[in-house]
């Protein structure tokens, strides 16, 4: 189980009983702007200006975790979509309207692997 609130990302176990820690957090160092997602092992979720993904099973007993993807959205991108091998993000403001695709199998910064224009709201 996952929970972000401001810039972290926290994870839980699956079974806490009525009290439990977390697992680890996830520091984006910027104000989270979704919930996150599951795709491919990897929890996703939106910032200010990029896309960032943890492994679902960084640490245990506790810690600090590093994303082990990022894309750079240059704004907010709200997560539309997460499946196996792509997560799917639509930017809207401040810039003109897209969709992009997001590999979940690229580690480091990464490109989408395909961005396209729409007309009108996304």
């Amino acid at each position: 189980m996952f929970s972000a609130r401001d810039d972290n990302l926290y994870a839980y176990p699956e079974h806490c009983g009525t009290s439990c820690g977390s697992l680890w957090v996830g520091h984006t160092s910027d104000y989270l702007e979704s919930v996150p997602r599951l795709a491919d092992g990897l929890v996703f979720v939106s910032t200010a200006d990029a896309i960032v993904g943890f492994p679902v099973r960084c640490r245990a007993g506790g810690g600090t975790c590093e994303p082990s993807v990022r894309v750079d959205t240059g704004d907010y991108a709200p997560i539309e979509a997460a499946d196996e091998g792509a997560v799917v993000v639509a930017t809207h403001r401040g810039r003109p309207n897209s969709v992009m695709s997001i590999p979940t199998d690229c580690s480091g910064v990464c490109s989408p692997t395909w961005t396209a224009s729409v007309d009108g709201d996304v």
